[in-house]
């Protein structure tokens, strides 16, 4: 990493006019980060990522855009923020509706994956207050005023192994997955419509950065 960012302070990049899934994706982000005081970094869309050992095992983990210039990261449990957010998408997205030259309706399935620390964000409560905060983020979810898409909440999973479904986590010491450790993973259904316009690509990099402690303002 390089140019501000770092593992204890990463940066949380904010797409330009995003289209199609990256929409609804960066809106949610958005509203998380503003509806949530407890969530240090509310990560956007994630990126699969595999990397081989020296024993040939592959390790599958979700990466985050860090900005032009700057090292994916990855955002598999650490002890480098008291608690962040991520969204995974599913493949395969599906097209529920079309009709030529007018629309496409697409549904897809997305994970929005939360892990925290209980003793750093509320060091007085002395039982796993999950629920407060599960219930919390639920609240956002459901309700956040999302204009580009529909979010509906299908299942809620907790522990390391269910939230982190997809991903390789035995290569974590036993202290980052249990208490004071927690973590939950909403899946969702997304609907949204496509809408890429047909322009060319500029080859400078769009993009700014947002701080989660300030009320973001759409451009």
């Amino acid at each position: 990493m390089s140019q501000g960012a770092s593992f204890k302070n990463p940066l949380v990049p904010v797409i330009d006019d995003p289209v199609n899934i990256d929409g609804p994706i960066q809106e949610m982000q958005l509203a998380l980060a503003a509806g949530l005081p407890w969530l240090e970094k509310s990560f956007g869309r994630s990126w699969e990522s595999v990397r081989q050992d020296s024993t040939g095992k592959n390790w599958i983990y979700p990466e985050v855009w860090q900005g032009k210039g700057i090292d994916l990261l990855d955002c598999m449990p650490n002890d480098n923020l008291p608690s962040q957010s991520f969204f995974r998408v599913e493949d395969p997205i599906t097209i529920a509706d079309y009709e030529f030259e007018r629309y496409a309706r697409m549904n897809a399935q997305i994970s929005i994956i939360f892990w925290f620390n209980l003793e750093v964000i509320n060091p007085t409560l002395t039982y796993r207050y999950v629920e407060i905060l599960k219930g919390q983020a639920q609240r956002v979810i459901t309700n956040a005023a999302i204009e580009t898409g529909t979010f509906t909440i299908n299942r809620i999973w907790e522990g390391a192994a269910n939230v982190f479904k997809g991903y390789t986590i035995d290569q974590f010491k036993n202290q980052e997955l249990i208490h004071p450790w927690a973590g939950f993973r909403f899946e969702c259904t997304l609907n949204y419509l496509e809408n890429c316009p047909d322009v060319s690509l500029n080859p400078q990099p769009t993009g700014h950065f947002f701080e989660p402690e300030f009320e973001p303002q759409f451009e």
